[in-house]
């Protein structure tokens, strides 16, 4: 009996020592994670904690992780995990890319060529060390993008560095001032709001020039929003040493001679591309070398200060300003008109104009004018010189007139023309019922 008893108790106790350690072993405490952090695309640490007991522990990450990830897999102590990383993923090779293109642009807006050209290389370097895998399509995409816009812009600047932009205009300028005819395609964006209204307005138009004798036509379309859109068809002639001109309007076809000063007024401010052949700019820089149309185009960019465009606004007569004893003042009313603009013009700084020529035949083919920020300009210097001037304005105030400038903005306003077919322009009648209106 005494036997039995001592093998129950030692039975006992052995099932009090066995099993607590087979229930410890079937529910293991609770593995939380407290942060993971990318070492590279194939590895994360990750820190944890189990039974308040905090451990780090670097492990394989379950695919590649690729740039600007957030979310990664990863198996620890035999389970799956998915966790944020603390901060999203940077891969070292994009990054290296992306500053070297940032640092190769800033280069050249310095015009340090060789620097930018520096920065690439490593550009090119670092991006062929990028694997396909650690980034999205995307990404790849746009880095292979960028290098190629860092490269075609460090080869456009050199190449600028290797012609002369003065020299250049100045061969065009002999060339279209030799153009016997010429087609342009013109096209002009005018935004304007007033007390939070916005006025917008879209010219497209094209004509058709023969310069000796004058013989052109002009086809326009401003397309003014909700305003509605209009059309204009216009030709001017000279015939017998005269000069008219054709209008359609909504009523039918308009004529009337012109005298020359006015003809040349009207052409100048509808054929802007002729306008572009003076000597007008105070500064020329070479821009590079684009295509157009399969054609090498040397791109110059011209600057013009603000005195100069005084002349070459009442030169041409473009916006309508004219010398300013055609208004019919006094003679001190007329000196102070004169002074009052001259600084206004002064006051505008200046403007670019972007310039496409062929590289073979030095035609002018393309020109671009961003005008915004000098029409605003010029708006406000306008109200100036009518402030200036309230014995001439009469019922309007200079309040009235100093608070349109809080009222009107010049939002935006752009100017494009194309030159074709220079001497080989389609030959074209004035229609009959132009003609026909003259004799009215």
């Amino acid at each position: 009996m005494k036997k039995k008893l001592i093998s129950a108790f030692t039975a006992t106790a052995m099932v009090a020592t066995v099993v607590p350690a087979a229930v410890t072993q079937a529910a293991p405490a609770t593995l939380k994670i407290a942060s993971v952090v990318a070492v590279d695309s194939n590895n994360v640490k990750v820190t944890y904690t189990v039974n308040q007991k905090k451990y780090t522990e670097t492990v394989k990450t379950s695919k590649v992780i690729k740039h600007g990830a957030t979310i990664v897999s990863f198996k620890l102590k035999g389970n799956n995990y998915s966790a944020k990383l603390s901060k999203p993923f940077s891969n070292k090779n994009y990054v290296s890319v992306t500053n070297n293109v940032n640092q190769g642009n800033a280069a050249l807006k310095s015009n340090s060529i060789d620097t930018a050209e520096k920065a690439l290389k490593n550009a090119q370097t670092f991006f062929a060390r990028l694997k396909t895998t650690e980034v999205s399509s995307s990404q790849y995409s746009i880095l292979k993008n960028k290098i190629t816009q860092l490269e075609q812009a460090i080869q456009a600047a050199s190449i600028s560095a290797s012609f002369d932009a003065q020299n250049v205009f100045n061969q065009s300028n002999e060339k279209m001032n030799a153009v016997k005819s010429m087609d342009v395609d013109i096209a002009a964006t005018l935004k304007i709001s007033m007390l939070g209204e916005s006025m917008n307005m879209n010219m497209n138009g094209a004509a058709s020039i023969f310069v000796s004798p004058l013989l052109a036509k002009y086809n326009l379309t401003m397309d003014m929003g909700e305003a509605g859109k209009e059309t204009l068809e216009m030709y001017m002639e000279e015939k017998a040493n005269k000069y008219y001109v054709y209008m359609k309007d909504s009523t039918g076809w308009v004529a009337e001679e012109m005298d020359v000063s006015s003809l040349l007024d009207l052409s100048s401010s509808l054929n802007l591309s002729s306008s572009m052949n003076f000597d007008g700019f105070s500064s020329l820089r070479a821009v590079g070398m684009e295509s157009i149309d399969g054609r090498d185009m040397y791109v110059i960019e011209g600057k013009m200060l603000g005195e100069d465009m005084e002349k070459f606004f009442k030169d041409t007569g473009l916006l309508g300003i004219t010398d300013v004893s055609d208004l019919g003042l006094t003679a001190d009313e007329e000196k102070l008109m004169q002074d009052l603009l001259s600084k206004m013009f002064k006051d505008m700084g200046d403007f670019t104009v972007k310039m496409w020529i062929d590289a073979e035949t030095y035609y002018g083919v393309k020109y671009e004018m961003d005008l915004t920020d000098f029409t605003q300009k010029m708006v406000t210097g306008m109200i100036d010189v009518v402030a200036n001037m309230d014995e001439l304005v009469g019922e309007i105030s200079t309040e009235e007139l100093n608070s349109l400038k809080q009222m009107l903005k010049v939002e935006e306003v752009k100017i494009s023309m194309k030159s074709s077919n220079f001497d080989n322009v389609s030959t074209f009648t004035i229609p009959k019922e132009a003609q026909d209106a003259l004799k009215k």
